[in-house]
């Protein structure tokens, strides 16, 4: 289906606050569909330009913010147990151990390049409270302990989770003065000095990006030699409405009310229209897209049991006709009764292949074959693991092509890496004393696209 799209930014607002006040209610929610990758945003009826492409960053950064700032514990456990009910295995904890296989392959293969007084600087891009990074520890003090004592870390977390990260660290005394940066990507990657990193690492973060515009500073903050190796979810069941109004009538089971508008609001006819989509698809495509459906019934049953306590005895075992979740009255929650916590549904994940070219495009090697020669580990099997198929969740080493005939092997620490705002442990610390507290950096007003 051909839509009219719109650039103008008051008229983009208009979209997107309709859109996310018709499950505003719901505990689960779409949210801003701005968060969609950038790929599918005519398929939502937003055209992209050099005038609008700035604000449309700055209200998905906004967007996110206040996403961390509202979410706890509880809700990432939440997550993780509808992970795992979905079928969809143990999920980021299975990218974390073949995110750490595949980097210490490619640490060990860096320290052999490099003389024995040359350190190795990793940096975790979306460190959370540190599952990456301890997976890779771990997998190194098995296989190569003397690695510990010449590896900067650097931590990039953009939440208060990042503080646990002491605690990971206390277990690992080799590891001299790593650093923690409470910030964001987009705020804080521009600040960095070029070639700052050996190898970055992230697990399930990049699809927080509307636009591959990150990747531009990923390249540029690792040095020549460098690899990006990242663990992620991909699929397109954000990229058409039609799967999204599948989605809310049989994932979210909205009302027939909040159905309708949305129908409405995207032209679509009826909800036969709509199943007729959601079937005439690949099969690839559409086992990715049930995956996502029987997670999304998990996490609004996990949702439900955060808004309400008396209803956590229930068996988290749901089946695939399970019925419509109790909604608070407006007069429950002025009065204090029942508490919401919110989670939003509408997100940049994008297919495999969409994320490959855009790092290919950006002056990295994606081609696993090719990847394989550039990084000349001979212990790496494969440099694209699929975790769970079919291509749902994928780890992928992509090497920065060399720009030169030797490689840049430096012999000191980055420089210009800051530290952010957190506070310091009582008594003596091996770690590095943070600054004092200031505000977050913003993001650069302009967008290069």
């Amino acid at each position: 289906m051909v839509r009219k799209t719109f650039s103008d930014v008051k008229k983009i607002n208009s979209i997107n606050k309709r859109i996310k006040g018709l499950t505003k209610r719901y505990p689960l929610q779409l949210g801003s569909v701005l968060r969609v990758t950038y790929q599918a945003l005519e398929n939502w009826g937003i055209k992209v330009t050099e005038r609008n492409i700035g604000w449309i960053e700055q209200e998905v950064c906004n967007d996110y913010k206040k996403d961390w700032e509202r979410a706890e514990k509880t809700t990432y456990d939440a997550i993780h147990r509808a992970v795992e009910n979905s079928g969809l295995g143990p999920g980021n904890e299975q990218l974390n151990v073949n995110l750490a296989e595949l980097s210490v392959e490619i640490l060990m293969s860096m320290a052999k390049l490099k003389t024995k007084h040359d350190r190795i600087s990793l940096c975790d891009i979306g460190a959370g409270e540190g599952a990456t990074t301890g997976a890779i520890l771990r997998e190194i003090k098995t296989r190569d302990p003397k690695i510990l004592k010449r590896l900067d870390l650097y931590f990039l977390e953009p939440s208060k989770g990042i503080i646990k990260i002491y605690d990971l660290m206390e277990a690992y005394p080799e590891v001299e003065n790593p650093q923690y940066m409470r910030a964001t990507d987009y705020s804080h990657l521009p600040r960095l000095m070029q070639g700052s990193f050996d190898i970055l690492v992230s697990n399930a973060v990049f699809h927080h990006n509307t636009f591959p515009t990150y990747i531009d500073e990923v390249q540029r903050v690792l040095r020549d030699d460098g690899v990006c190796v990242v663990g992620d979810w991909y699929t397109e069941v954000w990229y058409h409405p039609e799967y999204v109004a599948y989605i809310m009538k049989e994932g979210l089971k909205v009302g027939e009310k909040e159905l309708r508008g949305f129908l409405e609001h995207m032209g679509i006819s009826d909800f036969e229209e709509v199943r007729e989509f959601w079937n005439n698809c690949s099969d690839d495509v559409r086992e990715r897209n049930e995956g996502m459906l029987r997670y999304i019934k998990h996490i609004g049953i996990e949702m439900e049991k955060l808004k309400s306590p008396e209803s956590a005895d229930l068996d988290s075992e749901i089946s695939e006709d399970s019925t419509e979740v109790e909604i608070p009255s407006v007069e429950d929650i002025k009065e204090g009764k029942k508490k919401i916590s919110k989670l939003s549904l509408l997100e940049g994940h994008e297919t495999h292949e969409d994320r490959k070219k855009e790092f290919a495009k950006r002056g990295f090697e994606t081609d696993p074959r090719k990847v394989k020669q550039c990084l000349a580990c001979k212990n790496i099997e494969d440099a694209e693991i699929e975790t769970v198929p079919p291509m749902f969740a994928v780890v992928n080493a992509f090497p920065k092509k060399s720009t030169g005939d030797t490689p840049h092997i430096s012999s000191t620490p980055p420089r210009g890496v800051r530290v952010s705002s957190i506070p310091p442990r009582r008594g003596k610390s091996r770690h590095s004393t943070p600054p004092e507290s200031r505000r977050l950096p913003r993001p650069p007003r302009k967008i290069r696209y």
